[in-house]
């Protein structure tokens, strides 16, 4: 699993508390121990701190890159340049461009969304048909700048090139 740090501390957290929990209810009506009773309660808070931490960790925190992304593209109105090797707007059919975020972009999903809160810019992606050919990429964009701008030349190949999906 490609867990970030603070999704860590979040589950093992929540983990830590309920084995505690299970523990003080057991302590409780079985063993009556009187240390073992303080033990596991101030383990218990121990958890729920360690839970909140998680929790407030997300909120700083990016996406977390597994793998890397080499090679660079070029995504003009007139062609589409993928390592070094061009393929002109006019010959390519069926484009799909998912141009979805960029680096350190805000994502908050709602108050159970555990996961960091910011970005890595990868969930962008373009396929075409280019000459038979299926082409499929992924890619990183880095500024917002660069988002906005590829969402303009998306919408400006979408009047172009034949057989959009």
């Amino acid at each position: 699993m490609n867990l970030s740090d603070s999704q860590k501390w979040y589950w093992m957290g929540i983990i830590l508390f309920l084995i505690f929990c299970v523990l003080a209810n057991q302590n409780q009506d079985n063993w009556k121990n009187d240390f073992l009773d303080l033990l596991f309660k101030v383990c218990c808070f121990i958890s729920l701190g360690i839970f909140i931490l998680g929790k407030l960790g997300a909120i700083g925190s990016s996406e977390k890159l597994s793998g890397k992304l080499d090679g660079k593209i070029i995504i003009t109105t007139e062609f589409i340049e993928i390592n070094s090797e061009r393929y002109l707007v006019k010959d390519i059919k069926k484009l799909n461009l998912i141009i979805k975020d960029f680096w350190d972009k805000y994502e908050h999903t709602g108050p159970y969304y555990v996961g960091p809160w910011y970005m890595a810019g990868i969930n962008n992606k373009i396929e075409f048909k280019y000459m038979n050919k299926n082409i499929a990429t992924q890619f990183r964009i880095d500024l917002e700048e660069e988002f906005n701008i590829l969402k303009n030349i998306r919408e400006e190949l979408k009047k172009t090139i034949v057989n959009n999906i």
